[in-house]
């Protein structure tokens, strides 16, 4: 007789561990929720200020990511290049007109270095131009080519 009460008592347990079916949009559905927006933006990575250096081989236009306007005649172009030991900023052209500033990147190949890791670096310039920026577009004299 214990025995049998003992079975009798596992059986209704089990038979209380039993997944209930899920009704779409009824009670029983699943619970999702949306992440919360942070109050202030995530951090991204810190770019490495670069200047243009000489001496740098297989020199070519390179497109750039970003840029931030940091003065009335002062911007900084971000953009993604190898490890400096490797690849650098060979210069700078920037070509002003009256409704846009055209900046275009040249990167090159340090020539000493032989073995080069491929790792994107996030690096950054600071721009000057002759006459203020005063909204004029800022383009990338290197996406075109």
């Amino acid at each position: 007789m214990r025995v049998a009460a003992v079975v009798l008592s596992t059986a209704m347990l089990a038979g209380c561990a039993q997944p209930t079916p899920v009704t779409p949009g009824g009670s029983e559905s699943p619970v999702s929720s949306t992440p919360s927006t942070p109050s202030t933006p995530v951090p991204g990575p810190t770019p490495l200020m670069v200047s243009p250096r000489p001496g740098l081989v297989d020199v070519r236009p390179h497109i750039w990511d970003r840029f931030e306007q940091v003065g009335p005649r002062k911007l900084r172009i971000e953009f993604y290049g190898g490890v400096e030991e490797c690849e650098g900023l060979d210069r700078v052209e920037v070509e002003e007109m009256p409704k846009a500033v055209t900046v275009t990147l040249y990167v090159g190949r340090v020539p000493e270095a032989e073995v080069c890791i491929e790792i994107a670096v996030l690096k950054s310039v600071i721009v000057r131009v002759d006459a203020p920026i005063n909204g004029r577009e800022i383009i990338d004299g290197a996406a075109g080519t």
